[in-house]
């Protein structure tokens, strides 16, 4: 009887409890990673929290000036009111403005600190993308200089990339100034 006890609790072990021991060990091995998710997702959780928080620390008047600088999007309208007004304290108006639509990640060439002829390509990340526009303003080249200027100290980010020029026929100094420029949004993923 003993024999025939352990010939049936070997074959019970073998048919049954092993196989039941093998599922079980790899439950807990998939509830082991499913606990590991679960810490990381609560990790993920604080540092969400904790950036929020930052966020909301920053006063709105700041968000907005940031929101200039790098918007999201490119509003062609609010951009030509932002350019027009620069112009406007200057008597200047902005003629024939044209968008050229998004430069595909392509980088404009940096001229500052190189040779005459020669350029340096700058690398430009994959999430911020450029918008050239070219417009055309009559004005004395004392006004456009300022013009310049004022445009320079505005917070949006505006790279000018040409500037060409045609005179007055009448001689009264006034030019025709063809101004090129590329301006940039933050691409949200």
């Amino acid at each position: 009887m003993a024999f025939v006890l352990i010939i049936v609790s070997v074959g019970v072990f073998y048919v049954y409890i092993g196989p039941t021991y093998q599922e079980i060990q790899s439950q807990l091995a998939v509830k082991a990673q499913y606990d590991g998710a679960l810490n990381d997702s609560q990790k993920i959780l604080g540092l969400r929290s904790e950036l929020l928080d930052r966020y909301n620390s920053f006063a709105p008047a700041d968000l907005k000036k940031l929101d200039i600088l790098l918007p999201s999007y490119v509003d062609t309208i609010r951009l030509i009111i932002e350019l027009d007004g620069v112009s406007a304290g200057k008597g200047i108006r902005l003629k024939n403005v044209i968008f050229s639509g998004d430069d595909s990640g392509q980088a404009s060439a940096a001229r500052s600190g190189t040779q005459i002829g020669e350029t340096l390509e700058v690398a430009k990340p994959s999430n911020i993308g450029i918008t050239p526009l070219s417009f055309t303003v009559v004005a004395t080249y004392e006004n456009y200089q300022m013009f310049l200027k004022l445009l320079s100290e505005s917070l949006r980010l505006i790279d000018v990339t040409e500037i060409s020029f045609t005179p007055s026929l009448d001689g009264n100094n006034i030019f025709e100034f063809k101004t090129a420029i590329n301006t940039y949004y933050f691409k949200r993923p």
